[in-house]
């Protein structure tokens, strides 16, 4: 590349249009997370149960909106005596992303203070590859609740 090849910010045209490329990119995802963190939220519901949700459509897939979805907080709250450390970790990740602070004061209600946090110790590896590729899909297309 000469001289006449780069622009005044010093930016090749490859660069220019790599940026362009990777703004365009960063659109189109936020235009469609939305709709994609539906969907995931979905597969979500059927992984750790409908019982724990507040379901006002007709069905799961019927939802148009993480709204009528919501977690139930009652049936989250019984249920946390009784499930698994790696069910009960999953399912208060969906609950943060309802209410972040609600899933904290849950688990640590529950005594279970490390399984609100995704990252914390063994929480993560105990569970398999859908749950894990599920949440990701929350996490990539949270754009808030």
């Amino acid at each position: 590349m000469n001289e006449h090849d780069k622009t005044s910010n010093g930016l090749g045209e490859t660069d220019i249009q790599f940026q362009q490329d990777r703004r365009e990119a960063e659109r189109t995802h936020w235009a469609e997370a939305p709709a994609q963190f539906l969907d995931a939220w979905k597969r979500a519901v059927h992984l750790a149960g409908p019982r724990y949700f507040n379901i006002l459509s007709d069905t799961v897939e019927s939802a148009v909106s993480p709204d009528d979805l919501a977690p139930d907080f009652d049936a989250i709250d019984g249920g946390l005596g009784v499930l698994s450390r790696g069910e009960a970790w999953f399912l208060l990740q969906l609950y943060g992303f309802y209410n972040g602070r609600g899933a904290q004061d849950l688990a640590e209600r529950h005594g279970r203070a490390d399984a609100a946090d995704v990252w914390t110790g063994d929480n993560a590896g105990g569970k398999d590859l859908e749950y894990r590729k599920v949440l990701a899909d929350l996490i990539v297309n949270y754009t808030g609740w």
